[in-house]
């Protein structure tokens, strides 16, 4: 009779002590796909082409109509009060809105100052361009004027406090350039080009110059005697020479192929915001997402 059970009683599969263990498996597999999902959907929706800079993705967007061109934005091409362009890519516009914040944040704060120092923001650009002839350096010279050190000392920290309180999480670089004009008083060596002997010329003085105005404004007891400036400061802000690669006309625009350039205005230091294209656009679409559940 015992034997009869034994014959007849169910039997134990080996692995029958796993099902839980499997299920448990398959459900975590399954939260990580959703995860995944909706890390690629997010992703694609702030998808930017790999093969064009971050801080282009918004040229040539929006781009003006003829009637629109000839609405006049002020002198010297800074931009101009006025209605806004509607832009039919969304996250082109995301990052004109950032980019007009800024600019005129800056406008703003610093209207009367550029008056005095002849500097002012291009239209559609982050750059303060200081257009007052040799505030800056002498001609041929990587030496600070004591003039264009007493700009600095006003216009660096303030400049650096606006973008550090108000928008140090849009940006990825401040640029200190230096830019020359075309000339060059000497003559080349024998059998070498005179224009690209002056190119290489040049480039020497402004990377001289873009080092002597960033070592200048490192060591502002406002810049140097607060921790978080520094750090920042040393982190974003960087020394750019280049040369007479930006050449400007006389009305401090940048030289067309047709355009008589301006010697003086080309001498200059300027100070470019990049913005971070990418933090902007997620932090947009995150904003997005939790705002239309």
């Amino acid at each position: 009779m015992s034997s009869r059970k034994s014959l007849f009683a169910p039997r134990r599969e080996p692995f029958e002590s796993w099902i839980s263990i499997a299920d448990l498996m398959a459900g975590l597999m399954m939260v990580f796909m959703l995860l995944a999902i909706w890390r690629s959907e997010i992703a694609n929706a702030i998808k930017v082409n790999p093969k064009q800079p971050i801080e282009n993705i918004s040229e040539g967007v929006g781009e003006k109509t003829e009637e629109e061109k000839e609405v006049k934005t002020g002198e010297n091409e800074v931009e101009g009060e006025g209605g806004e362009i509607d832009d039919p890519d969304p996250i082109a516009k995301i990052l004109r809105d950032k980019e007009k914040e800024i600019r005129d944040t800056l406008n703003s704060i610093f209207k009367d100052d550029f008056g005095h120092w002849g500097a002012y923001i291009p239209k559609e650009t982050l750059t303060v361009r200081f257009g007052k002839k040799s505030l800056f350096f002498e001609q041929g010279e990587s030496k600070l004027k004591e003039e264009g050190k007493q700009v600095l000392t006003y216009f660096f920290p303030l400049y650096v406090r606006i973008l550090y309180e108000s928008f140090k999480e849009d940006i990825r670089e401040v640029r200190i350039e230096g830019h020359t004009s075309s000339e060059w008083n000497e003559y080349a060596p024998a059998g070498q080009d005179l224009e690209q002997f002056a190119f290489i010329k040049n480039m020497e003085l402004s990377q001289a110059r873009t080092r002597a105005a960033m070592e200048y404004v490192l060591n502002l007891p406002p810049i140097s005697e607060n921790k978080k400036y520094e750090k920042w400061v040393r982190k974003k802000v960087t020394a750019n020479g280049l040369s007479s690669a930006r050449l400007l006309n006389s009305n401090g625009g940048e030289l067309q192929e047709d355009e008589i350039e301006d010697k003086n205005l080309s001498r200059r230091v300027e100070f470019s915001v990049q913005i971070d294209a990418q933090k902007i656009l997620q932090r947009a679409q995150i904003s997005k997402i939790f705002s239309n559940p």
